[in-house]
């Protein structure tokens, strides 16, 4: 049993099933806040996965003893995927780990570049880090949210004082599903081809957006690359894939013995999930799938939706005027069936992406309904 404790919500879960939670005294609600359970909860051929490991495998210790075939495929596959060949691979068990071997890995050649609002992880370094710039530098190495170029000054200013690397989230969650402004990633490729791109993908990766990584809508590649627990179906693993270049530069990404950090990092039964996951979600097919459903957000009928609509794909956000508006309207919903957390001052709407299509339709529509 766990619970389930997002601002004003506040709902014990017994069990899930697909994309489906229970309380304890059976009622239903629709999971509209999933973000590691990508293909929903008790999916039959993760289970059969999980199953078939538990019965022929065996307790391997982490990554950092030895290093398993089935980790070699993950790294194949995902160099494949994210065009970062070559690179360095790092094992988490999450992705708040995962960010701060980013963040570390990147503190090594100089500052590193925040954006405001942003949750690039929340251990070790990134809690330490604006004491540490203070301390070290004495300057906040944080930029405004980038809605505009405008923003592209602030990065100027932060380069001449030394900064090396900057990390963002392309589509911004835990500040409220804010989405950067379209060309801001090749602004900064284009204006400072120095300057380190970390995108941290732990909410909008695995397809969420209709693409693998939300990167990929913008057509640059980053140098550093922040994997949630969704590569392993929501157990112990994370994932941070860096540049050959940046890793040669960086002597702090050769500390991680045989490319793990953390316990548990590249457990094997979480490898063996995350082989089977990135193989389904990254097919053309099931990619385009989530993009189709996605525009089930943007067909519904009158404004008072549309104008509140946020995000892209299959995480979206419905805006309000204040963070506690956002919770209200959670309580709200709740109480009709849907689980939906608050996100800063929007709701968050992040389903399993092999939804039901009539479900999700049902769901977006008691959404409108209510507001």
């Amino acid at each position: 049993m766990g619970i389930l404790r997002r601002g004003c919500v506040n709902t014990i879960v017994a069990r899930a099933q697909d994309e489906f939670l229970y309380d304890e005294n059976g009622k239903r609600y629709l999971n509209f806040a999933e973000s590691t359970n990508v293909l929903g909860h008790r999916n039959p051929e993760v289970m059969r996965v999980i199953k078939r490991y538990l019965e022929d495998g065996f307790i391997h210790y982490p990554l950092t003893i030895s290093f398993p075939r089935i980790a070699e495929k993950v790294i194949e596959k995902m160099e494949r995927i994210s065009g970062i060949d070559q690179g360095g691979y790092v094992f988490t068990s999450s992705g708040s780990e995962a960010c701060d071997v980013a963040v570390s890995v990147m503190s090594d050649l100089g500052p590193v570049i925040t954006v405001e609002g942003g949750y690039p992880g929340n251990i070790g370094q990134f809690i330490r880090k604006k004491v540490t710039d203070r301390s070290i530098y004495g300057y906040d190495f944080e930029i405004p949210f980038p809605s505009s170029d405008s923003v592209l000054s602030s990065i100027e200013t932060m380069i001449m004082r030394g900064a090396k690397s900057i990390m963002l989230e392309p589509l911004q969650v835990e500040g409220g599903l804010r989405k950067v402004y379209d060309s801001f990633l090749s602004d900064i490729r284009r204006n400072f081809p120095e300057l380190i791109i970390c995108v941290d993908e732990c909410y909008t990766g695995f397809g969420k957006t209709g693409r693998f990584f939300s990167y990929q809508w913008f057509n640059v590649k980053p140098d550093i690359v922040v994997v949630g627990k969704a590569i392993g179906g929501g157990l112990p693993l994370g994932l941070t894939i860096i540049d050959d270049d940046v890793k040669k530069r960086s002597s702090i990404s050769g500390i991680f013995r045989n490319g793990a950090f953390g316990s548990s990092a590249g457990n094997i039964l979480a490898l063996n999930v995350a082989d089977y996951i990135i193989s389904v979600v990254s097919s053309k097919e099931f990619l385009k799938g989530v993009e189709l459903k996605g525009e089930l957000f943007d067909n519904i009928p009158g404004d008072k939706f549309r104008k509140r609509m946020r995000g892209m794909g299959l995480i979206r956000g419905i805006g309000f005027d204040s963070n506690a508006q956002a919770s209200e309207f959670s309580r709200l919903i709740l109480n009709k069936g849907i689980f939906a957390t608050p996100m800063n001052d929007a709701i968050r709407i992040s389903p399993p992406l092999n939804i039901n299509e009539n479900n999700l339709s049902t769901g977006i529509k008691e959404i409108e309904s209510s507001l």
